[in-house]
């Protein structure tokens, strides 16, 4: 009984360990991509500018080169070549 007792502790306390410590995955370089306008309101035909970001372990890069596509949601894209 008491060997039973020790080993369920054990266990409790193994997978707390594993509950408090585990991290989530974080990822070394990310994209930012922000509209130029506050609001995020645009009126039909106006040029929307946006500030692209290349963050490597949240360190601004500069000169990084960018390929980007421009698309409606599920939609062939309607700008295939691009550079930042």
């Amino acid at each position: 009984m008491m060997k039973s007792l020790c080993f369920l502790l054990l266990m409790l306390i193994a997978s707390m360990q594993v509950a408090l410590f585990g991290q989530p995955q974080e990822r070394l370089i990310k994209v930012q991509v922000t509209p130029s306008s506050t609001n995020w309101l645009y009126t039909p035909g106006e040029k929307i500018q946006f500030k692209v970001v290349v963050l490597k372990c949240d360190i601004p890069q500069d000169g990084m080169e960018v390929h980007y596509e421009i698309s409606e949601d599920m939609m062939k894209p309607h700008q295939t070549v691009g550079r930042l």
